[in-house]
C-alpha cells in the first residue's frame, strides 16, 4: 500500500509541475509583411537579451527561415519560455546569409524589428523593439523596410 500511495503522489506531482511549465512557455508567431518581391528567403531571428540586436545572429536566442507568399512570409518560434525579446529580421534577396549594404553600411536590402521599431541612424535598439511574452501564444506584425 505504501508503495502504491508514493507512486500515485510521484505520479500527481510529475503531471502537476507539467501543468505548470506549460504555463511558463509559449510561442510567438511572427508575420512579416510588405515585402517586394518573393525572391530569397526571409530571416527571422529572436532575441531575449539587447547583446548582438538585431544584426549578430549568433548571439540571436533561436533563428528561423521562411520562404515568401503573396509579399509576406510566416514563422514560428516554440516552446519559448515567457518573458522580453525582441525580433529582427531580414529580406535575403539572394539567400546568401548576409545583409546587403552600399558602401555608406545602408541595406540594399529589407529590414523590418517587432514594434516596427525604427532608428535614425543604424538599427533600432532592443528596448524600442521589446515585446512581451506572457501568454501562451503571442502574435508579432513586422512591416518590411527597404
Amino acid at each position: 500500500m505504501k508503495k502504491f500511495i508514493t507512486a500515485v503522489i510521484s505520479t500527481y506531482l510529475i503531471v502537476f509541475s507539467h501543468s505548470l511549465l506549460a504555463d511558463l512557455v509559449g510561442s510567438i508567431e511572427v508575420v512579416v509583411e510588405g515585402l517586394r518581391n518573393e525572391n530569397g528567403v526571409v530571416e527571422v531571428v529572436l532575441f531575449n537579451s539587447e547583446e548582438g540586436y538585431p544584426d549578430k545572429t549568433e548571439r540571436a536566442y533561436q533563428l528561423r527561415k521562411s520562404t515568401i507568399e503573396n509579399g509576406r512570409a510566416v514563422v514560428v518560434f516554440e516552446s519559448i519560455p515567457q518573458g522580453q525579446y525582441a525580433i529582427g529580421a531580414m529580406h535575403d534577396e539572394d539567400d546568401n546569409g548576409k545583409l546587403k549594404v552600399n558602401f555608406l553600411g545602408i541595406p540594399k536590402e529589407g529590414t523590418a524589428a517587432s514594434n516596427n521599431a525604427k532608428e535614425s541612424f543604424g538599427p533600432p535598439d532592443f528596448d524600442n523593439a521589446r515585446i512581451e511574452l506572457s501568454t501562451n501564444k503571442l502574435e508579432v506584425s513586422m512591416k518590411m523596410q527597404y
